[in-house]
């Protein structure tokens, strides 16, 4: 495997968590805590948003490096090489 499909695919990955584990995060641990919580609505509310603002700094860029890695690493884009090697190869083979 080449270094640049290594690096690409382990920003794939990587990506992947923040967003994937960051959402989980928030679902899972963050709401059921604040529920618990003996503040306000309006204080967990705000809580949940600045929270909310903060992971989307992180979210948003690492769904972004997520969908273009996820376009490369695509079998439409790593096959086209592939594809048009084995038609030189054919139409080889034709004309000899």
């Amino acid at each position: 495997m080449a270094i640049e499909q290594v690096i690409v695919t382990w920003a794939h990955l990587v990506s992947a968590s923040i967003w994937v584990g960051g959402g989980i995060f928030l679902g899972v641990v963050l709401a059921p805590l604040l529920k618990k919580m003996s503040f306000s609505t309006e204080e967990r509310l705000e809580l949940m948003i600045k929270t909310g603002r903060r992971f989307n700094k992180i979210a948003l860029p690492s769904l972004v490096i997520l969908i273009v890695t996820g376009i490369y690493n695509s079998p439409f884009v790593c096959l086209a090489g592939i594809w048009r090697k084995k038609l030189r190869t054919e139409k080889l083979k034709i004309v000899n």
